[in-house]
């Protein structure tokens, strides 16, 4: 059951970090389509066990909880989260991003693509791949990746300033 979960999670990572590597290059709508049917697919079959794991990994926070274990019990939080969303659903809205050297800024992702920051270089886009989510920034070479993967009460970062976290709002 596990190997074959596994199996499930790796060609759904497979599936989303190809397309995204790809997303320039001009693909025959035959190849998209055949892709979009595999996903759904893949996405057939791993929903149930997802949900499994999900219902799983609930009684054991609460095991947790009741135990006085919290900081247990929020990392089991984590994880449903990172199952129960895609990154795209957890990376919409606020993100507060701190560096190590103390350089400090509000995050905004929205939908269609762009993303505002509070200090420093106002706006950009953002783009979702296999590594994270790589953020370019408007009339700057800078480029900065928020590592996968994605967790509400944690994210590592990687700038063109340094290293840091990012932690969702």
């Amino acid at each position: 059951m596990k190997t074959m979960m596994l199996m499930a999670v790796i060609a759904l990572v497979a599936i989303t970090g190809y397309s995204e590597d790809n997303k320039e290059s001009k693909e025959p709508a035959e190849l998209t389509a055949a892709k979009a049917d595999y996903a759904a697919q893949i996405e057939k079959v791993t929903a149930p066990i997802k949900a499994k794991q999900i219902t799983r990994l609930e009684k054991l926070k609460t095991q947790l909880t009741k135990k006085g274990d919290l900081e247990g019990a929020l990392a089991v939080q984590d994880e449903i989260d990172a199952l129960a969303n895609d990154d795209e659903s957890l990376l919409l809205g606020k993100w507060e991003m701190k560096l190590d050297m103390g350089y400090t800024s509000i995050w905004t992702f929205k939908k269609d693509g762009t993303v505002l920051s509070t200090n420093g270089i106002k706006s950009g886009r953002w783009t979702l791949g296999k590594k994270g989510v790589t953020l370019a920034w408007d009339n700057s070479d800078a480029k900065d990746l928020m590592v996968a993967p994605l967790k509400k009460g944690g994210t590592v970062i990687s700038t063109v300033h340094g290293p840091g976290s990012a932690v969702k709002k």
